[in-house]
């Protein structure tokens, strides 16, 4: 039996800290992947959040937004239903309003597929806008036949 991190690739994006002046995650290339998933985990939101998502063509760059789509776990972490999730929703602007109230202690996977990169742009870069208080954790999963990651030590 394999270990996760030798068959996907898993990339921090967000360390889970106060993002309330907003910032951009790591960027991180899809060129070797065929699609990622990014998991998203909030905290405490005290002001809606906007979560967006670009492609560039370098690290850093947020040339163009990123359509996606998302599920959003059935409730708040620890409770019954924290590890269910909803149906796709498309975001086809390459945003999402985070809610204070709605979605505060929640999960979303948020997917996109290499595809949909636009040509010349294999970089993606996530950004939290700012607000009051915005606590979140994110990492991407690389998947794909694309993908091969170095073998871990033992």
């Amino acid at each position: 039996m394999g270990r996760l991190n030798e068959d996907v690739g898993i990339i921090p994006l967000f360390e889970p800290i106060d993002l309330s002046a907003g910032g951009d995650s790591d960027s991180f290339e899809l060129s070797k992947g065929a699609q990622a998933d990014i998991i998203l985990v909030t905290g405490v939101l005290t002001v809606p959040g906007v979560f967006s998502l670009f492609s560039g063509a370098t690290v850093g760059a947020k040339t163009t937004a990123l359509p996606f789509t998302y599920r959003l776990s059935g409730a708040d972490f620890k409770a019954t239903g924290a590890d269910l999730y909803g149906a796709d929703v498309a975001a086809s602007t390459g945003t999402i309003t985070v809610s204070a109230t709605l979605n505060d202690h929640r999960t979303f996977v948020i997917s996109f597929k290499a595809a949909d990169l636009p040509d010349g742009q294999p970089w993606v870069t996530a950004n939290i806008a700012s607000g009051t208080s915005q606590f979140v954790a994110a990492v991407a999963i690389i998947r794909g036949v694309r993908y091969q990651p170095p073998l871990t030590a033992i």
